[in-house]
């Protein structure tokens, strides 16, 4: 399953759209808004740091760091 950050809260949306350096702010905001399951948290900030992987999940065969 791909990730899609449009189909987050909108208050994590927006904090979001700033980047990686707001990865505080934006899991702030996830919390606040309900989401504290932390590999749902994990994925926001890893596609946070990653916007070049379009939401695309690691595959099983990719190995490069």
């Amino acid at each position: 399953m791909s990730f899609d950050p449009k189909k987050l809260p909108s208050r994590v949306y927006e904090a979001f759209k700033l980047g990686a350096v707001a990865w505080p702010l934006v899991v702030q905001k996830a919390v606040a808004e309900g989401i504290t399951d932390v590999d749902e948290l994990a994925s926001i900030v890893f596609y946070l740091n990653h916007p070049e992987r379009n939401g695309r999940p690691i595959s099983a065969g990719e190995t490069a760091r």
